[in-house]
Order: C-alpha cells, then sequence, then structure tokens
C-alpha cells in the first residue's frame, strides 16, 4: 500500500530506505501555503508527501485552509465556517504572498483530490471540528471523502489529539499524532505508544526540539509505527530531525533543497 510501505507504484522513485520528504502546505515557500500552486510546485520538487490542513465552510464541506478565520492569507475579515466552499474558491488567497498568486483561491478537499489524487500521498490535518460538530464527526467527514475517491491508500489523517476512530475502523485510513510533549518511553498525553498504534495511530509528527526526541521515536517505532519530525525551514532543521535513527521523515517548507541533497539516496528526478 501506497502511504503504509513508503513506496510508489506511480513515481519512479523507490522510497523504502529514503528520507521521506514531506512538503509542509505544499511547498510553502515558492507559493501561497494550501493552495494548488503550492501542492503542484512541491510535486515537482520531487516530494513523497504533501501536508495539508482542512477546515469546514458553512455546510461543512472540508476546505484547505490552515487557520480558522480569513484574515491573514485572505485579507477578508471573517470565519471559514461563515462562507460556502464556492465562496472561498473564489476569494484572493493569494495576494499575501506575492500578487502573481492573486486568483488562488482556497481551495476544497475534493478539488485537491480531483487534481493530485493519486500522484503523491497526502497528510491531512484536520485543525478544526465541523459546526456543531466533534474532532469525530470531522474524522468521519474527511474518511468518507478519501474512501469516496479511492484513496484510501494515498491519505492519512493527523491532529493533535485522539479523534473518533472511524477512519481506521470502517476504511483502514491510519492516522498521524502531532505532539511536541513525549515521555523517553513513548506515551503522549498519558497513553502509551502500543496503545496509540492499536487505536489506528500508525505515524507520530514529532516536532523538532522536543524532550525525549530520540528515545520517544524510538519507542513509536518498537511499537509498529514510523516517524516524521516537524518543521524544517533550513537544511540544518532537516539534519536535526533524520539525526536520530528511529525518524525516516522531514515535513519541510522548501523540499528544493532536501530533493537535491539528498537526490542519491532518494532516486527523484527534480
Amino acid at each position: 500500500r501506497y502511504w503504509r510501505d513508503w513506496s510508489s507504484d506511480v513515481c519512479s522513485s523507490d522510497l523504502n530506505a529514503a528520507p521521506i520528504l514531506i512538503g509542509h502546505r505544499g511547498y510553502s515557500r515558492a507559493a501561497p501555503e494550501n493552495t494548488l500552486a503550492a501542492f503542484a510546485a512541491a510535486i515537482a520538487a520531487g516530494v513523497t508527501c504533501i501536508e495539508l490542513d482542512v477546515q469546514f465552510d458553512h455546510a461543512n464541506i472540508p476546505v484547505i485552509l490552515h487557520d480558522t478565520t480569513l484574515d491573514r492569507t485572505c485579507t477578508l475579515p471573517g470565519n471559514v465556517a461563515e462562507y460556502p466552499a464556492a465562496s472561498l474558491r473564489t476569494l484572493d488567497n493569494g495576494t499575501s504572498y506575492a500578487p502573481y498568486f492573486a486568483t488562488e483561491g482556497v481551495p476544497s478537499l475534493a478539488e485537491v483530490f480531483r487534481q493530485f489524487g493519486g500522484r503523491v500521498a497526502m497528510i491531512i490535518e484536520i485543525k478544526a471540528a465541523p459546526a456543531g460538530g466533534t474532532l469525530a464527526d470531522a474524522e468521519n467527514i474527511v474518511a468518507a471523502l478519501i474512501h469516496e475517491f479511492g484513496l484510501d491508500d494515498y491519505c492519512v489523517l493527523a491532529n493533535f489529539s485522539l479523534m473518533g476512530g472511524h477512519a481506521w475502523a470502517t476504511f483502514g485510513i491510519p492516522c498521524l499524532l502531532y505532539t511536541s510533549t513525549i515521555t523517553s518511553g513513548g506515551a503522549v498525553g498519558g497513553t502509551s505508544a502500543a496503545l496509540w498504534v492499536a487505536a489506528g495511530y500508525l505515524y507520530l509528527g514529532l516536532q523538532l526540539g522536543t524532550t525525549n526526541y530520540t528515545a520517544g521515536s524510538a519507542a513509536w517505532v518498537a511499537a509498529g509505527a514510523k516517524v516524521v519530525g516537524w518543521t524544517a525551514f533550513g537544511q540544518y532543521d532537516a539534519d536535526q530531525i533524520l539525526a536520530a535513527p528511529s525518524v525516516t521523515g522531514v515535513i519541510c517548507s522548501d523540499p528544493s533543497y532536501l530533493t537535491n541533497d539528498y537526490r542519491d539516496v532518494i532516486g527523484a528526478t527534480v
């Protein structure tokens, strides 16, 4: 399976033994974060995976934006949940990065799937619950959409806490737990790595500089998980993330320097 094996039957690279390169909100140094342009740029740069953030519109349709409000990227007052997805798509979600990207709106998750599904793995971080709902409801909505597009083997759902378990139990879609706090034995939030893995959290996203970074990541790997580190903003960060033997992936804002530096290991064409 594409994501589980860290390998691809649709890309030319054999990634079983390589650092896994994950574009943070796409290629967020080359294009506005969480936009179709950023995702296309990340794929062109040779990433294995893109990471993206999900909010919900006023009808609980999943859309791609990091913040619950629009003012930072769209320079518009108001909350994402106040607008329909069709209106969000027409907003200027790019000028805050550069005027060239003025036509980059807020895409829906379905649009991302239609354009990039099957071409790259995706870490889909659920940033907030839908209106009147819970994180479990958010997980259900996103998991159902993943399954509808036939992308169960290409996607991982991510959050900083326990969701409902529906994605794993119903569709076999695994989850990734983000954290910046871990014990030397791998416990997060008082729960052991083994119990997290049993609940479908087959991946750990561990922040660079976290206390017990090396020992905690080793405990998760011993429990059967894979570990990625976040976030690299340069080569030094990437080297620090991958210095722990149990960490096999790096989430980076600029994958170009990594794909170039690790070209011989990864075999990617960049």
